[in-house]
C-alpha cells in the first residue's frame, strides 16, 4: 500500500506528461485566503458598529463563516506542503513552530465562524443577534486576526525554498576567508580585485 508520503515524493519528481498535485504550491495559493479573509471580515463587522448597520453586519458574519470552512482545506494542505519541502536547509524547529501556530489559528477560525452562524440564526429569528453573540465574534475575530498574521509570520521564516528554481531547498555558501587586516599581502591574495591603498 502507498502511503500519502509516498505519492507526494512521487509527484515531487513526475515527469511534466504526469498529473499530480504540488502540495507545496497549493499550501502557497490557499494560505492566504485565511489571513486576508480573517482581516476583510472583522472590518465589516468593524464598521458595521457605525449607524448600527445590521446588513452589514450579517455580511461579516457570511464571511467569516465561509473563511472558517475553508482555513480546513488550507490547514490540511500544509501536511503535504511539509513532505515535498523537508530536507537539508530546511530547519524542522520552524516546520513545527509555524505547524502548532496554524492549528491554534484553525481553532479559533472556527469558534469564529460557528459564532457568527449563531449570529446568523438569531438574526432570523429576531431583528439583531444578541449582545453576547455580538461581543464573542468581536473578541474571538480580534484574536483570530492576531493569531491568523502569526502565522503567516511563521510561515514566511521557512522562506518556502518550494518556489525557488529547480525546487532547490538548499543555500550553498562559498569558501569563508579569514583574513588579518593588518596584513597587506594577505589581502591582496584575498581580494584581487581590490586596491590596497594603505600608505607604506
Amino acid at each position: 500500500m502507498v502511503t500519502l508520503g509516498e505519492k507526494i515524493k512521487r509527484g515531487n519528481s513526475a515527469s511534466h506528461g504526469e498529473l499530480f498535485v504540488n502540495y507545496a504550491h497549493l499550501h502557497l495559493l490557499l494560505n492566504h485566503v485565511p489571513v486576508i479573509g480573517s482581516i476583510v471580515g472583522l472590518g465589516l463587522f468593524l464598521v458595521s458598529f457605525v449607524g448600527k448597520n445590521e446588513d452589514l453586519r450579517r455580511a461579516s458574519y457570511i464571511v467569516f463563516a465561509g473563511i472558517a470552512l475553508f482555513t480546513i482545506p488550507a490547514f490540511l494542505s500544509g501536511f503535504g506542503a511539509q513532505q515535498m519541502i523537508k530536507g537539508p536547509g530546511v530547519s524542522d524547529d520552524l516546520i513545527r513552530r509555524h505547524e502548532s501556530s496554524a492549528l491554534l489559528s484553525l481553532w479559533f477560525m472556527e469558534i469564529t465562524g460557528t459564532l457568527a452562524l449563531i449570529g446568523l440564526w438569531q438574526s432570523q429569528r429576531t431583528t439583531r443577534p444578541t449582545r453576547w453573540n455580538i461581543a464573542a465574534v468581536l473578541l474571538f475575530s480580534l484574536l483570530t486576526v492576531i493569531l491568523m498574521g502569526r502565522t503567516g509570520n511563521t510561515g514566511g521564516d521557512i522562506r518556502h525554498p518550494e518556489v525557488r528554481p529547480g525546487n532547490a531547498a538548499t543555500v550553498t555558501e562559498g569558501p569563508k576567508v579569514v583574513v588579518d587586516v593588518h596584513d597587506g599581502d594577505a589581502f591582496s591574495r584575498a581580494h584581487p580585485d581590490r586596491w590596497d591603498c594603505r600608505t607604506p
